[in-house]
């Protein structure tokens, strides 16, 4: 059984970062340029790239090693500036995590000075497609228009009608949640520094409506963004669009660099 180096994060603070971690784990640094690596050794049983590829398939594994290292970033949050390190990021020797950091110097640098003072905050939404469909009914012309024609329709017309009406509903729902929700997420962002929305998804992986992004917060703003959510978040709940703020995080969304 031979050892190699879990990096974690990188930052430039002093060393009293590794001490807000309170966790059972063995952290130590290396410094060099400036910049600072928390890190740990562990086995190669565990993440030698062929054992790594094996390990991955074991569920128990597999959550018991993502939940520490989010644990230990997460411990860091709003204490210190840092990059985190992808999942399983792991070095032979500590000679190749020094290479690293001369050849990512700069990157980091910058990347580092960029993060500091934020925080990441992520926002969901989930719509309840009966509660909109009651709400858009009431208030789109063109659904009350079709209510008044089948209000006049022969039991015959009144079944092609129904169909039809189902199909227009339908998509003036995914029109109201669609807009509505653009705005909300376009309001959000001007309190915050960056944020993922054009890479935001209109439907969860179940198909189900929702959206979700990613919003980059000063943190002596989080107050101003916290209050703008929810009051977005009262004004669409009364339609059957539910929002959910979750954060701090580390800043996986905005960290913007791989040592691949």
């Amino acid at each position: 059984m031979g050892e190699c180096i879990y990096v974690y994060c990188v930052t430039q603070e002093p060393c009293h970062l590794i001490e807000q971690c309170k966790l059972n784990v063995d952290l130590y640094s290396l410094e060099h340029h400036g910049l600072r690596v928390v890190a740990r050794t562990v086995s190669t049983d565990d993440f030698a790239e062929t054992k790594f590829q094996e390990n991955v398939k074991n569920t128990v594994w597999l959550k018991t090693w993502a939940l520490e290292h989010h644990e230990v970033l997460a411990s860091f949050v709003g204490v210190v500036t840092f990059l985190p390190f992808k999942f399983a990021t792991v070095f032979h020797s500590e000679k190749n995590v020094l290479a690293m950091l001369d050849k990512h110097e700069m990157a980091m640098k910058e990347r580092l000075r960029k993060l500091t003072g934020m925080l990441e905050y992520g926002v969901k939404a989930r719509v309840d497609d009966d509660a909109v469909k009651g709400h858009v009914a009431t208030i789109s012309p063109e659904v009350r228009a079709f209510d008044q024609e089948l209000a006049e329709s022969s039991p015959g017309k009144a079944f092609f009608l129904k169909k039809k009406k189902e199909i227009i509903l339908e998509h003036e729902v995914q029109s109201f949640f669609e807009r509505h929700m653009r705005e909300s997420m376009l309001y959000l962002a001007s309190h915050a520094q960056e944020n993922t929305l054009p890479a935001c998804e209109m439907a969860d992986s179940d198909g189900n409506n929702g959206l979700k992004a990613e919003f980059l917060v000063k943190q002596a703003e989080k107050e101003v963004f916290l209050h703008e959510f929810e009051a977005r978040k009262r004004a669409l709940g009364v339609c059957g669009i539910h929002l959910e703020c979750t954060g701090p995080w580390p800043p996986y969304n905005f960290a913007d660099f791989s040592v691949q």
